[in-house]
Order: C-alpha cells, then sequence, then structure tokens
C-alpha cells in the first residue's frame, strides 16, 4: 500500500467540474470546453456484497470502461457517500482499499467524502443503511472520532482527503461547536481539507435562518479545495438540495464571495441529477458551466503555496499536539451509537485538536501533557520538551491507534518510553518515572475491555 504522505506539491487547478450520472453520459463525452474534469459518486458504479465477499466490490464494467474513457480527456475526481465516515459503531476498512485500488487506476489529485453517516447500529443487531446522509453533532467527541478515521484515510489511500460540509433538516441538541468553528477544528485536527457546497450552505440558511456570508468569514478558507455548487426546489415548506435545476442567483452571489478568497481552491463542480437533465437541457447546462469557468478565470490568483501536512501514517499529526476536551453535555450524544451494555455513555474524551504545526517542540511537548494526563512533568523535565515531542513522533510512525480511547493509547506510549530508556535513552530513574505514571494512568478510572458507547441521539 502506498504511503498517505503523497500530495505535497501545491494543489492543481483542475478548472470546473460536472458530477457524474448515467443520462449526463453523452453530454460528458461531448462536453463543452467549459467541462475540465468529471467528479464520479463511486458508490454507483459498484455493488458492494457485504464483508467476507471475495471480492466485496463488484464493479459494472460498462461504467468502468466509460470513467477509463473519460480518464483519457480529463481527471475523473471520486466523491465518497458510502464511506459514511461518521459512523460511531464501526469504519470500513475495505472500501477504503478499494478507494486506493481506484487511485492506481485514475490517479485523483484528491476525493472527498461526505460529513456525515448513513450506517447505524440496529437496536436489534446488525447495521442500518438509512439512506440519506444524516448530520453528526458538533461537539469535541465528534472531533475526535473523526480524526482517528481521517488518519486511517489518509494512510491508506494517497490522495488529499476533502470532507464536505452537511446539509441537514433538524438541529441536534447540545452542540458544543457552531458549524463553522466545527469545520476549523476538524481540518487543523486531523489534517483534512474541506469540499465546501454552497449551495448545501444556502439550504441551511433558508431553512434555518443562517447568515451565509457569516459562516464563510469564520471559516478558514485557505483549506478549501473544492466548491459546489447546484439547485434544488421548494416542498412543503422547506427547501430541499435536490441537485434539480439552475443554482439559484443567491448561491452564485455566495460564489462571488467566496472565491477570491479560496487561494486553494482547485475545482468547482456542479450537480446535477440525472433525472433533471432532461428539464434542463444541455444549453442550461452549458450555460451554468461557462458561467463558473467565468467566475473562476475572472481572478488572478498567486501559485498556491500550500502543502499537504505531514500526513504521517497512523495519525502522529493528529496526536503531536492535542488540547485538552471539555466534558459534554449530560443530554448530547453521537450520532449512529447505542447505550453500551451497562446502559451508560462513555465518558467524554479530552479534546484532540492538533494546533497549527508547533512554532517550538516546547509548545507540542506541553500539548502532549495535557492530552491524556501523560507523561507528566516529571517525564516532561527528565527528557526535556525537545526529546519528548521527538519520541512522540517516532511512536507514531511505528503505531496505527488501535483505539479512540486515549488511555490505552498513553498507556502504550508509556511502554514505549521504557523499553527506549532500557535500550537507547539510558537516563537515570526515567524507567521508574515512566512505570509510575503508567501505574497512575491504569488506576485513575475504571474500564471494561470493550468500552462501553456513546448514547444513542
Amino acid at each position: 500500500m502506498k504511503n498517505g504522505a503523497a500530495g505535497t506539491a501545491a494543489v492543481p487547478k483542475l478548472g470546473v467540474g460536472l458530477a457524474y450520472q448515467d443520462a449526463l453520459g453523452p453530454f460528458i463525452l461531448d462536453a463543452p470546453p467549459a467541462l475540465d474534469f468529471v467528479e464520479i459518486v463511486p458508490d454507483i458504479v459498484w455493488t458492494d456484497l457485504g464483508p467476507g465477499a471475495e471480492p466485496r466490490y463488484v464493479e459494472d464494467p460498462a461504467a468502468i470502461a466509460f470513467l477509463e474513457r473519460v480518464r483519457r480527456q480529463r481527471p475523473v475526481i471520486p466523491h465518497g457517500i458510502g464511506l459514511s465516515i461518521g459512523t460511531a459503531h464501526s469504519f470500513n476498512l475495505d472500501q477504503l482499499d478499494q478507494l486506493a485500488r481506484w487511485h492506481d487506476r485514475l490517479e485523483f489529485p484528491w476525493h472527498s467524502e461526505h460529513l456525515s453517516y448513513n450506517v447505524a447500529e440496529h437496536i436489534d443487531g446488525g447495521e442500518l443503511n438509512v439512506g440519506v446522509t444524516m448530520p453528526l453533532p458538533y461537539d469535541w467527541e465528534t472531533l475526535e472520532l473523526l480524526a482517528g478515521r481521517v488518519a486511517e484515510v489518509r494512510r491508506r489511500v494517497p490522495a488529499l482527503l476533502l470532507l464536505e460540509n452537511n446539509v441537514y433538516y433538524f438541529d441536534l441538541p447540545e452542540a458544543e461547536l457552531e458549524e463553522p468553528d466545527f469545520l476549523n477544528q476538524l481540518s487543523e485536527l486531523s489534517g483534512c481539507h474541506l469540499l465546501l457546497d454552497l449551495h448545501n450552505l444556502y439550504v441551511n440558511s433558508r431553512n434555518h435562518g443562517l447568515d451565509p456570508t457569516e459562516f464563510l468569514e469564520r471559516l478558514e478558507l485557505e483549506r478549501v479545495v473544492e466548491l459546489h455548487l447546484g439547485g434544488g426546489l421548494e416542498y412543503d415548506g422547506w427547501y430541499l438540495d435536490s441537485h434539480s435545476g439552475a443554482t439559484p442567483e443567491p448561491v452564485w452571489e455566495l460564489l462571488e464571495w467566496a472565491l477570491p478568497r479560496c487561494p486553494n481552491v482547485g475545482g468547482m463542480v456542479f450537480e446535477l441529477l440525472g433525472s433533471w437533465y432532461e428539464p434542463l437541457g444541455p444549453e442550461r447546462l452549458t450555460a451554468e458551466l461557462e458561467r463558473m469557468k467565468a467566475a473562476g478565470s475572472g481572478i488572478s490568483r498567486p501559485r498556491s503555496r500550500w502543502r499537504d501536512p505531514d500526513c504521517i501514517p497512523g495519525g502522529a499529526r493528529a496526536a503531536a499536539g492535542r488540547r485538552r476536551f471539555p466534558r459534554r453535555g449530560a443530554g448530547a450524544g453521537r450520532a449512529g451509537s447505542r447505550r453500551g451494555p451497562d446502559g451508560t455513555r462513555a465518558a467524554a474524551r479530552r479534546r484532540g485538536g492538533v494546533g497549527r504545526r508547533a512554532r517550538d517542540h516546547a509548545d507540542a511537548a506541553r500539548r502532549l501533557a495535557a492530552q491524556q494526563g501523560a507523561p507528566d512533568e516529571m517525564t516532561c523535565a527528565l527528557l526535556g520538551h525537545e526529546r519528548l515531542a521527538r519520541e512522540l513522533r517516532d511512536f507514531w510512525r511505528t503505531r496505527t491507534p488501535r483505539s479512540l480511547y486515549f488511555r490505552e493509547e498513553a498507556i502504550a506510549f508509556c511502554d514505549h518510553l521504557r523499553e527506549r530508556a532500557r535500550s537507547t535513552l539510558r537516563l537515570v530513574y526515567l524507567e521508574e518515572v515512566v512505570g509510575f505514571e503508567r501505574a497512575t494512568l491504569e488506576l485513575r478510572a475504571p474500564w471494561a475491555p470493550n468500552p462501553p458507547r456513546p448514547q444513542e441521539v
């Protein structure tokens, strides 16, 4: 498997894209000059036979042949929905391996996923696919869950990962963060980048009375690599993200405001359901793409200085500078999960925000100490902040996180330091000090081999 460290070059400027639907095939093959690339939801061109099947993913030969034909003319970018990156009880690693095989074939510079979940644990066992992109709670526990998932995606698929702001039709209670702050923390903590869907933002602003310009002002737009546009419709008092027509004028106004402030945008994509292609018509679709092309070409942007951060396997960067998590409110829970066997919620874990790249090793080591209570000040005093930060990076380079519960990882890091104390570091009392801190961690709170999962929302 290739390392996820690929992608250190500046974001390529692909231009204007169109989301693939079967009905759009002839239009794409005979595309106007305004179309630069094609975006594809991989889940619509393969069948998932489920865990244990070999092969698990059976691809549609005609669709794959079409994509390979398109690929000879312009880039093809995956935009996934089936990974369900926010599902609390499980994570589909088989799909990551399938995406890695697609990368070998298509060599896409980035791929994206919906920031949501659609697979939930059924109360009677097994899993339930709810068929829509369900919203995630904007809290620190969800950020921690996503950070581990993003690290695994980046480790297995050697291309930039973008997560898309979701559309939602109800609010989850007791949010600890507002959406733009959540997205900022997510990209900072995990190293992912953002797909900013301006029509989703417009839908949410209409249905929930949000100010979309304030949202954009608060969002760290330098993390945005792709933009989405599309149309919707009114239904029973709601405005829906139905991909059902031309882009509304207010969304064009958002694009006009946002695009000059997004220095690393590599592409803009228009989304249209195949069933709406005939009502819209090829002339109007071409006009949409040409207007997007004009919006992008009218901006003078210097060559991006952005570089993909570290991408250390196993999420080392996501652990190198964590800040402490506050406790969650008693009524909050995580989407797609349920009560554990003893009927209790898992305790809210410490906040895992990764700051910007540490300006010095001392700051990184102090954040490590705040992360999980270990190693404590005694270890910091013996090793020094610079060496401690170096040991942490070495630890994460050789270890993939096995748990979302930081204490298990902290104990493993103590074991790492004890072994290093015997073999290499040879500092007086270091082994004893780390042994004491390990014992303190084990005594700090009782836990079972299978910690209870958070309460269902």
